[in-house]
């Protein structure tokens, strides 16, 4: 078998799917002196006995093997790997739900807060409304008790005088 320069480093396998026989015959001619070449190729399909389909088999099966095992080392190993994500993806997952509901808890909580807020507001508007309303009276009632006290000194300024010119 010659060896092509595309296979001078590694050969995995070869697998005979033709057979090329070439026969020849040389003849001489004394009398004539004149050689003749006679050459016959056959080709057969790849019909061979049962020995050598047989052999040709177990020599694959020997050459295959330890691909094979490297394959199935490497398959139980991404199915494995490919086990392993998915219960990751799986803790992933929980956690993504867990964090959902925290996150909707958080914006309920939120809207309470925002509503307690609101209502604190409203009842802080509503006691600031009646301080104005309150200091709007302590004003008048200030003032009715300035005209009063003026009233009174007046009364009592009246009282005394009329006393004076009755004594």
């Amino acid at each position: 078998i010659r060896a092509l320069e595309g296979h001078t480093g590694f050969v995995g396998s070869l697998l005979q799917v033709r057979r090329v026989e070439s026969h020849w015959l040389w003849s001489y001619g004394a009398g004539d002196k004149t050689l003749n070449i006679w050459r016959q190729d056959s080709r057969s399909s790849g019909s061979r006995d049962a020995s050598e389909l047989l052999a040709m088999a177990q020599a694959a099966n020997r050459l295959y093997e330890p691909m094979i095992a490297e394959v199935e080392a490497e398959k139980e190993r991404l199915e494995h790997d490919g086990a392993a994500l998915n219960d990751k993806m799986a803790a992933a997952q929980h956690k993504l739900t867990e964090l959902d509901e925290r996150e909707h808890r958080v914006k309920t909580s939120e809207a309470d807060v925002r509503s307690a807020i609101n209502e604190v507001l409203g009842q802080l508007a509503e006691a600031s409304e009646e301080r104005d309303r309150l200091a709007g009276d302590v004003a008048r009632l200030q003032d009715t008790e300035r005209s009063l006290k003026a009233e009174l000194n007046r009364v009592s300024a009246a009282n005394q005088s009329a006393r004076a010119k009755h004594a």
